[in-house]
């Protein structure tokens, strides 16, 4: 079989470096390949959907773009579990996935093809395990969106039994997270902090990614974030340096030190992140306001050194 887990970790690279649009190009390739090829890889189950629903993952979480996650992720309405492949501009699709790193090619879901080569035409059978990632995407939007779909994703994720070990905690940092958007949204900060407090502890308990987040969404990011919302800015400058150790240059932890550093009016800490990313971002697509943000920042005249 083709090597499907090494173009999960080119759309990382491709969304770290703000390249978007090529991010989305492998995207839809990886979902072509889900609904126009007849193989089956009965050694390992699951392995194109699972790969697509990390790949899918990241795409909204790096991206922002939390609208997409019902497209990509839709509800399944049949009691069989069967989602058709929903299109995201010209086509992208639900699947299975999480486990540490992705956990590609777990055994989690299979997939028919109604008609070979149909972009469109892919059914995916997911199990309840392989409704990790839906979930929790589903769940981050709703939180965001301070929809009450968030108690089904919740529900959704504690009915899914990994049977100990790192998956299983996995999982508990992705409902916390979830839960701490939603307390966030609702300005209860409190709330939000103890989550992630508990969140971060089970993080640092596991081994440092090797290549993309295993989590999705690093949770000494997401902490930092909503620090950041809670005006606690201090604090969310650690969160976000902690990110950055755990793992360096992440685009979305740069962006956060560098806007957490701003509002505390650490200028050379705050250019140190901008300019990080300026660099990290030279191939990215045009338009994207964290760039022009931090373009403007970096014009602004640089502090003058003290003199005695």
């Amino acid at each position: 079989v083709r090597d499907y887990h090494s173009l999960h970790w080119l759309l990382y690279v491709y969304l770290q470096q703000g390249r978007y649009q090529k991010a989305e190009e492998l995207l839809t390739l990886m979902k072509q390949t889900m609904s126009g090829s007849t193989y089956e890889n009965k050694l390992r189950p699951g392995y194109y959907e699972n790969n697509y629903a990390n790949m899918a993952a990241a795409f909204v979480v790096e991206t922002e773009r939390w609208d997409l996650a019902p497209k990509l992720f839709p509800t399944s309405t049949s009691t069989t579990k069967e989602a058709a492949v929903a299109p995201m501009r010209d086509g992208s699709g639900d699947s299975s996935g999480g486990g540490a790193h992705g956990s590609h090619g777990a055994d989690q879901s299979t997939i028919s093809n109604r008609s070979p080569g149909s972009a469109g035409a892919a059914t995916v059978r997911t199990s309840k395990r392989g409704q990790t990632l839906p979930f929790f995407i589903r769940g981050l939007f709703a939180a965001r969106s301070s929809s009450a779909e968030v108690e089904t994703s919740l529900n959704g994720l504690r009915g899914i039994d990994l049977e100990g070990g790192p998956g299983k905690d996995t999982l508990e940092i992705r409902e916390l997270e979830i839960a701490a958007v939603a307390a966030s949204m609702k300005q209860d900060h409190a709330k939000a902090a103890e989550l992630m407090l508990r969140a971060t502890a089970l993080e640092e308990a596991l081994a440092p990614p090797s290549g993309p987040p295993g989590l999705v969404k690093p949770s000494h990011e997401l902490f930092g974030e909503l620090l950041l919302r809670a005006g606690q800015f201090q604090a969310a400058a650690a969160q976000f340096k902690m990110a950055l150790q755990r793992q360096p240059n992440r685009a979305r932890s740069l962006i956060g030190l560098a806007r957490a550093s701003t509002a505390l009016g650490n200028r050379s800490e705050a250019r140190s992140a901008y300019t990080k990313l300026v660099e990290q971002w030279q191939q990215a697509d045009p338009g994207l306001p964290e760039l022009a943000e931090a373009r403007a920042y970096l014009a602004q005249p640089a502090p003058q050194a003290m003199h005695r």
